[in-house]
């Protein structure tokens, strides 16, 4: 869809019951969590994503982390973004689909993230922190999709602001490089991550058929 320039946030199909399920239940871990770690002393930090942690063979915070948000906003403003992007993928490509990607995309961006954090905090001016909650990753993969499937379509940036697919991907890593400059800490491998699961699973470029003959074509 090369030439589509539809908005995308602006016209969006029937919450699917996937992307319902999955809001639900980013709500409930998130509440019932922080309730029942104040009672047990057991914090969400146990399930959120931690390089470490992952290091240590914690390995289930890789599928865990996703439904982890331990602040108010981030609860309502992760929630929200991935609703208003979910229903969206889950209508174009099925709910079937849109679940595999969630994890696929959740669990790969934990997983590219390893190295790539020790690569930035070798290379860069700040440091990158290993710690991710929330759906983010999920999205910053399904923003690349949209933008490599219909580069050309708009997001409403703000809920107001029409913007391409493209440009809003280039705006998340200035963002977050510009937030890392200045405070010193950056979760940029992670959203790294997932923008790199999203072009994998949407190019097909993880078949090794698909490297050879990329590699093949580049050198």
């Amino acid at each position: 869809m090369p030439h589509d320039r539809r908005n995308i946030l602006s016209s969006l199909p029937p919450t699917g019951p996937i992307t319902k399920r999955i809001c639900i239940t980013i709500i409930a871990t998130s509440v019932l969590g922080s309730v029942l770690g104040r009672k047990t002393g057991l914090s969400l930090s146990l399930i959120d994503y931690r390089l470490q942690g992952i290091l240590d063979l914690e390995i289930w915070r890789l599928v865990t982390y996703p439904f982890v948000e331990s602040t108010p906003f981030g609860l309502m403003l992760g929630t929200l973004i991935f609703w208003l992007f979910g229903r969206w993928f889950e209508s174009a490509h099925g709910s079937k689909d849109f679940l595999r990607f969630f994890f696929l995309s959740a669990i790969g961006a934990g997983i590219i993230a390893i190295p790539l954090s020790y690569i930035l905090n070798f290379l860069m001016l700040f440091e990158d922190m290993g710690i991710a909650q929330g759906p983010d990753v999920v999205v910053d993969a399904m923003l690349v999709a949209l933008a490599i499937n219909a580069p050309n379509a708009n997001v409403l940036l703000g809920f107001v602001i029409p913007i391409r697919a493209r440009t809003i991907v280039y705006i998340a890593i200035a963002i977050e490089l510009l937030g890392a400059l200045m405070t010193g800490a950056s979760t940029l491998s992670i959203s790294l991550g997932g923008m790199a699961m999203g072009y994998l699973l949407t190019t097909g470029n993880w078949r090794p058929e698909r490297l050879r003959n990329l590699l093949a074509h580049l050198l």
